[in-house]
């Protein structure tokens, strides 16, 4: 086994002693606890206490009734529909309000800010802490991440209200995962393309090409450049690629029904949009020279297949395809 794999399974069988003590300790507590919690649950449910309570106890928890929530006071003044607004694809944005914006420093470190990221983009908006663990802080001690982990926590929540007028939490723990409050209202735009590209699919299938249209302009609209822009984790790095491949195949979506309606221009702006996630795509290349000659413009015809052919040879070895080579020779008649 390779000496990173055993420190690796070391480190696990370290955490696993850690908890297995922390099980005996607690276990000889357990009645008086369980008083404790039935007279005091609101302490108890702070995440740094639940998470740290055996089984037996999470249960009896678990069936302590919530108090009813008091009515709301809606205030005349509207205030934001969206408690908290969180932009990835391209630089990224965190925001409760724009006209508040949180303090310059609010992020004490750039960990605390991609953990919230992470968790933003991942299924139903919630990941457990073991895979937080293995994702932020693969190779450390277990003892420098017992140190470390809750205070990066309490850095997102501290950050989320700085400079704010109330107080919000914006990250709960429950069933071991921390997760975005699902009492509150989030705008995350990597979810808001996931939709609509979505639905571009579902009005593709179903011939609506109005619908396809208005589906695949938004899609566009929302993505402002690479995922997490200047993060190279795996996480991000991952991410980044899935939404690039979606980001091509709008926008080469978008051209191909640019051409059929001849709008030429726009329809070179979207391949062209295409071609800087895949220089390599010989479909895109080949509706470029099908725009130029619809131009009237066969030395761009030639110019741009011979630009192509280059990028081919040098980068990847190989001929443009028989398919593209006898398009650009029958435009070149």
């Amino acid at each position: 086994m390779p000496s990173s794999s055993k420190a690796l399974s070391r480190d696990r069988r370290a955490r696993r002693r850690i908890s297995s003590r922390r099980r005996e300790r607690h276990a000889a507590r357990l009645p008086a606890f369980g008083q404790q919690i039935r007279r005091r649950p609101d302490i108890f449910k702070t995440e740094e206490i639940a998470e740290r309570l055996p089984f037996d106890l999470t249960e009896e928890l678990s069936a302590v009734p919530e108090k009813a929530a008091s009515p709301a006071v809606v205030s005349e003044a509207a205030g934001p529909i969206t408690d908290l607004t969180v932009n990835m694809l391209g630089p990224v944005q965190i925001f409760r309000d724009p006209s508040k914006p949180f303090a310059s420093d609010a992020w004490t470190t750039r960990r605390s800010r991609d953990i919230f990221c992470y968790i933003a983009t991942s299924k139903n908006r919630r990941v457990a802490k073991d895979v937080l663990i293995d994702t932020f802080w693969p190779e450390e001690d277990p003892a420098i991440i017992e140190k470390n982990f809750h205070p990066t926590i309490s850095h997102i929540r501290k950050a989320l209200n700085s400079r704010q007028p109330f107080k919000q939490n914006f990250i709960v723990f429950r069933d071991g995962a921390y997760q975005l409050n699902p009492e509150l209202t989030f705008l995350i735009d990597a979810e808001e393309f996931d939709r609509n590209f979505a639905d571009a699919e579902l009005a593709k299938r179903e011939k609506d090409n109005e619908r396809l249209r208005a589906s695949l302009e938004s899609a566009h609209a929302v993505y402002r450049g690479e995922f997490m822009e200047g993060i190279y984790e795996d996480w991000a790095e991952e991410r980044r690629n899935f939404y690039s491949e979606q980001f091509g195949r709008v926008t080469s979506a978008l051209a191909k029904l640019e051409l059929a309606e001849k709008r030429l221009a726009s329809a070179k702006k979207y391949a062209e949009e295409t071609l800087t996630v895949d220089p390599y795509r010989e479909d895109i290349h080949r509706l470029i020279l099908k725009i130029y000659a619809a131009q009237g413009k066969p030395a761009a015809v030639k110019k741009h297949f011979d630009a192509m052919h280059e990028l081919l040879k040098k980068d990847l070895g190989v001929d443009p395809s028989a398919e593209t080579r006898r398009l650009a020779a029958e435009l070149l008649k």
